[in-house]
């Protein structure tokens, strides 16, 4: 350019490049995401079929699972729970419950400053004060019991609902308190937005009844199918307005909270409109495994190389990506 160059050729060589609106990215990155979870989910079947394992499966697909029910001793539910059951999860509760009872072990929700907290978790201020909603234990993958309780259930799951290998995504274990908080957070209507292929396993490890914090979700009256959304992983806010889902009750819905004694388990499409719920008579502590195909088959099906925790990522981006990542962590592409 020269001080002959016309002004309006300088504005238009000067002006920046077209970018398409932040949007159109997120939604085209969302179903990227959609795509080759599915195309992941496929090739785990086939390796799965290779290897000569077979089962009856119970659902036509992964989007048809909505919510089950599994309470210890009920045939309903098609799957089989094994032999010793009930004695590993009570092993499991035995060691959590020792496990919360003192403040290192501990997460706290709402976040408390951890300067001067006392040993045990029972005289901390904020609770003895109902100010927090629920704890987070640190260390999930070590509890007594956990790894043999996955090695016990994971494989009937594999078999019966995903007809492919499986690994343990994430466990989480929670304790609801009695709180006096307003409802935020998970205890908003809403739904994970996460792939498909990606389900929940919620194990009760104390009797849950419908003031010890149940499970809730909406269904419909007449059938019992799950209010389902369908996913878009990290677009958007998958909060549901509480106007929203009023409509829902007004057009054949209802809230409906799954109790339980220890031992129940739910099997569900985290993609089904739900909440936590408030204990307002005694703590409810649940153990949660995420899972999602591999395609590979994984000995053992939990493994801190591919199962992570609360310091991770809700999920992996990519499918093909089976290393547990910090929540700071990137990966390219």
């Amino acid at each position: 350019m020269n001080a002959t160059t016309p002004r309006s050729l300088v504005k238009t060589l000067l002006r920046p490049v077209y970018q398409p609106p932040r949007a159109a990215f997120q939604y085209v990155r969302a179903r990227r995401i959609v795509k080759h979870y599915a195309a992941n989910y496929r090739e785990a079947q086939t390796a799965y079929r290779g290897a000569g394992e077979g089962g009856t499966p119970l659902i036509p697909s992964l989007d048809k699972l909505g919510v089950r029910i599994v309470t210890p001793g009920d045939p309903a539910s098609g799957l089989v729970l094994p032999t010793g059951y009930g004695e590993l999860v009570d092993r499991v509760a035995a060691d959590v419950n020792s496990r919360f009872a003192a403040t290192a072990n501990c997460l706290f929700m709402p976040r408390l400053d951890r300067e001067g907290l006392p040993p045990r978790t029972e005289d901390v201020p904020a609770i003895r004060s109902q100010d927090v909603i629920s704890l987070q234990l640190k260390d999930a993958l070590s509890v007594s019991g956990v790894r043999e309780l996955s090695a016990a259930i994971v494989p009937e799951i594999e078999r019966r609902l995903f007809g492919a290998f499986v690994i343990v995504d994430k466990v989480y274990v929670y304790r609801n308190l009695v709180t006096r908080q307003p409802e935020q957070v998970s205890w908003l209507w809403h739904y994970d937005n996460h792939p498909t292929e990606v389900i929940k396993v919620m194990v009760y490890l104390t009797d849950v009844g419908e003031r010890n914090a149940p499970f809730e979700y909406v269904r419909r009256k007449d059938t019992g199918e799950p209010r389902m959304y369908t996913p878009l992983p990290l677009l958007g806010n998958s909060r549901v307005a509480a106007t929203t889902v009023e409509r829902y009750f007004a057009d054949g819905y209802e809230p409906f909270k799954a109790t339980g004694p220890r031992g129940t388990m739910l099997i569900f499409d985290d993609n089904v409109l739900h909440r936590a719920t408030f204990a307002r008579e005694g703590h409810r502590d649940v153990l949660v495994f995420q899972i999602r195909p591999a395609t590979f088959k994984p000995e053992p099906r939990l493994d801190p190389r591919w199962s992570g925790s609360f310091e991770h990522d809700d999920f992996n981006l990519d499918p093909n990506d089976y290393q547990v990542r910090l929540k700071r962590q990137k990966i390219s592409g």
